[in-house]
């Protein structure tokens, strides 16, 4: 493990996992240094449990590790669709290390980023201004009301794979184990059948440990027409808008090659490089 504190944040890695924390709190380093003392126990009984946690989600599986009961759960909401606990494991991280931060300690506010899948809390009247990178970089400004958010971001050419096109779907949510579910679930939704421009592979091809086994994940998406991204879009959008509904989501910003779309709640969002080019379908 790896830990170290520049400019008032806390920088920690623990094998995959990579935080990024910042808390708002007169005595931010007790709460740095709780981290420290309890991610190794939180991890190490989450990795217990990695065997079960590969396999599709169901309503009676049990599990012992706090992460881990989390990610079932954020999970168990999108079934009887095809879902692994493991497609909320980085949010789930952020947020029960959140949960656990909140039970000790009274902040203003507080953002635990692991990998871009992350955990926040703002008090009422309290702001913050979260950077989301891909080519066309953007910030969202959240606004606090004594409440969680949770922001996750999922596509093929993430650190995970997917069975969709999408470069990158970005959620905010009340729960950043359910945004990184969400995320997932959208990205693969966002998808053409058949392209020739379009390369994909069984996953355990791959990954002999993925936990997708034998479901085709994309690997190459290359030229596609206008009408092509438009179809493809509508297909996550049509998945967005359900979530949205159900109130399990708030936003979802879907992109492919450069061509956005967003649903939901407004948030306040900046491009940071180049505007942005929001598409209709």
């Amino acid at each position: 493990m790896f830990s170290k504190i520049i400019e008032e944040r806390l920088y920690l890695e623990y094998g995959p996992t990579n935080l990024v924390v910042e808390a708002v709190h007169k005595d931010k380093q007790k709460i740095y240094n709780y981290i420290i003392k309890n991610i190794d126990q939180m991890l190490s009984e989450l990795s217990l449990e990695l065997s079960k946690l590969r396999e599709k989600t169901k309503e009676s599986t049990k599990f012992n590790s706090q992460i881990a009961k989390k990610m079932n759960d954020s999970t168990k909401i999108f079934l009887p669709r095809f879902i692994t606990p493991l497609a909320s494991v980085a949010g789930a991280i952020s947020e029960t290390l959140l949960d656990e931060i909140l039970s000790k300690f009274d902040l203003e506010k507080i953002y635990i980023n692991n990998g871009g899948d992350a955990a926040i809390f703002l008090k009422k009247k309290q702001k913050l201004k979260f950077l989301v990178a891909s080519t066309n970089s953007f910030l969202i400004t959240l606004e606090g009301d004594n409440c969680k958010y949770g922001i996750a971001t999922s596509g093929w050419k993430g650190r995970s794979f997917s069975m969709g096109i999408a470069d990158s779907v970005t959620t905010i949510a009340k729960s950043s184990a359910i945004a990184d579910a969400a995320a997932t679930v959208i990205a693969n939704d966002t998808d053409i059948k058949n392209h020739k421009n379009i390369k994909k592979q069984e996953a355990s091809k791959i990954d002999e440990y993925s936990d997708l086994k034998n479901k085709l994940v994309t690997t190459y998406v290359g030229e596609l027409s206008l009408n092509d991204i438009q179809k493809s879009l509508k297909k996550g959008v049509m998945t967005a808008k359900r979530l949205i509904k159900k109130n399990i989501i708030l936003t979802a910003l879907l992109n492919i090659k450069e061509n956005y779309v967003y649903v939901g709640k407004k948030f306040d969002i900046k491009e940071t490089k180049k505007k942005i080019n929001f598409i209709k379908i």
